[in-house]
């Protein structure tokens, strides 16, 4: 989903690398990755049709990002179209290019300027993209009477430190170590002691693919993940999952696996 030049200028940043004397461009909030775009402008005239702002500078390094095309100019016409919001980081091609990440509008213009206007001009641009978003929402055992917990993660994230970070406690009481096969206790995110374990009742394509030992200590729960060993996968779209905590707690009476001091042989 393409971002507004209003959406961008809000969301842009630049950052100063601490050991070089140089300038970065990133995206100020989590959720937005920056994606390399590379496109030819040709050059039918000397103008090439891109209006440029300039977000902020301190007259030695600026924030600029493209703020229109002008519609039937060369840069209307390239390869790849140039979006508002998007920002010129370097000028030519790969083998001989030349940076504008992070200078003024006065010095972006300047170089784009210099250019020979005969010549088709290679840009590579730095775009922001939505990071897909899942919305959980955490339903707790009956008789403790605890509302539904609501999140927001984006791929990548792990599940159980995303879940702990917001204060929203795990631990089943009544699973049992998969590791020593009797007692009780957290193994501390090990993937040993089944503690974390939750039940996914929607989008479990949300989450990453089981590794082989998550798989067989949930072997007779499918649809059960461990909270310390899955995280968000990578998606393309927005989607909600819905988790279980506790599910072993909602489980009939009586049912007889390794959780109960049984471990696999």
């Amino acid at each position: 989903m393409a971002v507004t030049f209003e959406q961008a200028s809000g969301l842009w940043g630049l950052q100063r690398n601490r050991n070089a004397d140089s300038v970065e461009l990133i995206a100020k909030e989590p959720g937005w990755r920056l994606a390399e775009v590379r496109t030819l402008v040709p050059r039918n005239g000397p103008g090439l049709g891109i209006a440029l702002e300039e977000l902020g500078s301190d007259g030695q390094s600026g924030l600029v990002i493209v703020e229109s095309v002008v519609a039937g100019s060369n840069a209307a016409s390239a390869s790849n179209p140039i979006l508002p919001g998007d920002a010129i980081v370097a000028v030519g091609p790969a083998s001989e290019s030349i940076t504008v990440e992070g200078l003024t509008y006065d010095q972006t213009v300047a170089v784009l300027g210099s250019l020979d206007p005969t010549r088709p001009i290679e840009l590579t641009l730095r775009r922001l993209e939505r990071l897909p978003r899942v919305s959980v929402t955490l339903q707790f055992p009956q008789e403790g009477g605890r509302a539904d917990e609501m999140l927001e993660l984006l791929p990548g994230m792990p599940l159980r430190r995303s879940i702990l970070s917001r204060g929203i406690k795990l631990n089943d009481p009544l699973a049992r170590r998969f590791d020593a096969g009797w007692g009780t206790g957290d193994c501390g995110g090990e993937g040993t002691c089944c503690t974390c374990a939750l039940e996914v009742t929607k989008g479990i394509q949300a989450l990453s693919v089981q590794a082989s030992q998550e798989r067989q200590m949930l072997a007779k729960h499918p649809t059960w993940r461990l909270a310390c060993k899955a995280s968000i996968a990578e998606l393309k779209e927005d989607c909600e999952l819905v988790l279980r905590v506790a599910p072993r707690q909602a489980a009939k009476s009586g049912e007889a696996d390794f959780m109960d001091g049984e471990r696999p042989s």
